[in-house]
């Protein structure tokens, strides 16, 4: 069997040990890694294939002789999912037994088709790590875009091919698989504690999301808020980040708001980066918080007096460092193989 050469060293540890003698010492020395790591590799592989029905077809397809696509025709197809997967309730939908995945939006009680994918590139999308299925699920499998996913995007993954062989913290090649099996910063935080409470109250985490949503909307940059481009909702989207950033300052608080809902950075990284206290992150992030909610509550009570938004078009520029530029519009596409 002829194993694709741009799939990730996880993976290809795990078929190299499925398809030979299934001894982790000889396909170690083949690829001159030590026998733990093709062990920790194959594992992860295993439990993802477990866990996951679309990873379990797709492998099993190429393991009987099915085949992969070619690696451009993967990422011409994973251009066209991920940034609709970018909009809120837009998920990748499968079920054991579908020839194509259905990538669907939900708005209120209305589910709008976007477009199908074939069930193999969904499988893929999953088993690289761009992907993940939502947990809890049975059946009719749900999956949204994981952080991996969007950074690629928020990247130029439009014009690039993402980097499956990163280094892990032990040195060794491995790719951000546990990308689609780990949560985000905010998720983390937004999980309950033990007895039972949370560390934001629902209204502060209601919030959160809105910042990330925003900043997507927004086109990830909240400049040119009169550009004669600019869409209403983007429009909306740059003058309540604005607004936010600029009540915030420079400084240690908005760098720890970014990595919790637009970059998704470890906050441990962040506050070694910035010299802070240990898990002071959270604390500052909560404090910043209740200032956005207060910017936000305040130009939804203007917007609704001034339906254009027209008092805030005057609002001078703000220095605040921006990521990648990247288009996030959905497009309206047909059905493609």
């Amino acid at each position: 069997m002829l194993i694709p050469d741009w799939l990730p060293p996880d993976v290809t540890a795990y078929l190299e040990t499925e398809t030979s003698d299934g001894s982790m010492r000889s396909v170690a020395r083949t690829r001159g890694a030590q026998p733990s790591t093709v062990m920790r590799q194959v594992r992860r592989v295993a439990e993802l294939r477990r866990s996951d029905p679309a990873v379990e077809y797709v492998l099993q397809r190429l393991l009987s002789g099915g085949g992969f696509p070619v690696a451009s025709k993967f990422w011409i197809n994973a251009r066209k999912v991920l940034p609709p997967m970018l909009k809120s309730n837009a998920r990748l939908v499968w079920s054991p037994g579908m020839a194509d995945a259905i990538l669907a939006h939900s708005v209120g009680d209305e589910i709008e088709t976007l477009g199908t994918v074939q069930a193999e590139v969904c499988g893929i999308l999953a088993l690289v790590g761009l992907t993940r299925v939502q947990s809890g699920e049975v059946g009719l499998r749900r999956y949204r875009i994981t952080s991996f996913g969007r950074k690629w995007l928020m990247q130029g993954g439009a014009d690039h091919e993402p980097e499956l062989h990163q280094v892990g913290p032990q040195g060794s090649a491995g790719i951000p698989l546990r990308a689609a099996q780990s949560i985000t910063p905010l998720e983390a935080l937004l999980r309950r504690k033990v007895d039972g409470e949370q560390w934001l109250s629902p209204d502060l985490a209601k919030v959160a999301r809105s910042i990330g949503r925003d900043w997507f909307a927004a086109g990830q940059t909240i400049d040119g808020i009169d550009a004669p481009y600019c869409g209403q909702a983007a429009h909306e989207a740059r003058l309540r980040l604005r607004l936010a950033f600029l009540d915030i300052g420079e400084g240690a608080m908005l760098e720890v708001l970014k990595a919790y809902c637009i970059t998704e950075q470890n906050i441990e990284t962040v506050e070694r980066r910035l010299s802070l206290p240990s898990r002071s992150g959270k604390v500052l992030f909560r404090e910043a918080l209740v200032r956005v909610k207060r910017i936000y509550e305040a130009q939804n009570a203007l917007k609704s007096g001034q339906p254009n938004g027209s008092a805030f078009c005057a609002i001078p520029e703000v220095p605040v460092p921006t990521l990648p530029s990247h288009s996030c519009r959905v497009q309206h596409w047909p059905n493609f193989g």
